[in-house]
């Protein structure tokens, strides 16, 4: 079990803008996730048993990279409100490693997926903007989604670059 709280991660994208209305971005967010523990009951994880109470390592890695096409509805106003739909690649692998043999168990997993997408920003000129954003999808019976906080920066009209964070 990992915490179902929002996990902060790094996050870049790129973006190619075909007119006023139009884009297309590339994101990249690399994730990982390490703690200690124990397990309060015996636990058999890829192959291998943990007895409840053995010191364990959990890591948790997730890279994604997503491909998504967005539709500004205010182009022209200093406001960004933005719709969009994209295509998810999620790469995940989970580790547990025994601190007292060094036994290891590996599971690895990987899935495409569709994805929405809904942003709101500001524009303070023709460079630089803040935004807020969500994208979300539907994943094993289970909703997913992730916040981001990032900040913009349009090389020229056609190409921007995005650096922040997300919550996941």
């Amino acid at each position: 079990e990992f915490d179902s709280k929002y996990i902060p991660n790094a996050f870049i994208s790129v973006g190619r803008f075909f007119g006023k209305r139009h884009d297309l971005q590339f994101k990249l967010m690399p994730m990982e996730k390490r703690q200690n523990g124990a397990f309060g009951t015996d636990v058999n994880f890829a192959g291998q048993t943990f007895a409840a109470g053995e010191a364990v390592r959990t890591r948790y890695r997730l890279n994604e990279w997503h491909l998504r096409y967005r539709y500004a509805l205010l182009p022209d106003d200093p406001w960004d409100l933005n719709l969009g739909l994209g295509l998810g690649y999620f790469d995940a692998k989970v580790s547990l490693t025994s601190l007292e043999d060094g036994r290891e168990a590996t599971a690895e997993e990987w899935n495409l997926l569709p994805m929405a997408h809904l942003s709101a920003g500001y524009r303070f000129n023709p460079r630089w903007r803040v935004s807020l954003g969500t994208d979300f999808f539907y994943d094993t019976d289970n909703w997913h989604d992730e916040l981001f906080a990032l900040v913009h920066y349009r090389s020229d009209p056609s190409w921007e670059i995005s650096g922040g964070y997300r919550f996941w």
